[in-house]
């Protein structure tokens, strides 16, 4: 999958595409006005945080309406019938985090579309998988309806793997 796609809008060309440097401080006033305006904190997250992962955005011609990242993570399943065996399977996959719409723009569907790109995009890379955990209560079933946790992709991927 490519990593910019065109999403039908009959108002704006309306697009997903991987976040750009020049996108930070926009992302970033994203986030002052969606999860917190502490200072401190985004600093962390834009200046540490943010060239280790990868940043998505749904945007117009004219501004981001939603952005997501995905941090890359590797699990390590080792055999716990024989540890001093070193068998081990690593799955490689993605941590969705900082899943945010602006207001303006919400119950468009936006996120979920932003969400079924990132999890197509990694997908044709090869990733195992993507899980997330919803920062509130009220997102689980956004984030069930997904179908992106890791439970059911790892144990897809487990039943395949040849034995030795």
């Amino acid at each position: 999958m490519a990593a910019e796609s065109i999403v039908n809008n009959k108002n704006k060309r309306e697009y997903i595409r991987l976040a750009a440097e020049s996108d930070i401080c926009a992302i970033r006033e994203i986030w002052r006005n969606i999860f917190t305006p502490d200072e401190d904190y985004l600093d962390v997250i834009f200046n540490n945080l943010y060239p280790l992962l990868d940043g998505f955005v749904y945007t117009n011609d004219e501004k981001i309406l939603s952005v997501a990242f995905a941090i890359p993570i590797t699990l390590i399943q080792r055999d716990v019938k024989d540890i001093s065996a070193h068998k081990a399977i690593s799955y490689n996959g993605r941590y969705l985090y900082g899943v945010a719409t602006i207001e303006e723009a919400r119950g468009r569907g936006l996120s979920r579309m932003l969400v079924k790109h990132i999890k197509d995009y990694y997908k044709s890379g090869g990733e195992d998988f993507i899980i997330t955990r919803p920062a509130e209560e009220s997102l689980f079933q956004f984030y069930k309806a997904q179908r992106h946790f890791l439970g059911h992709q790892v144990m897809a991927r487990e039943q395949n793997e040849p034995s030795t």
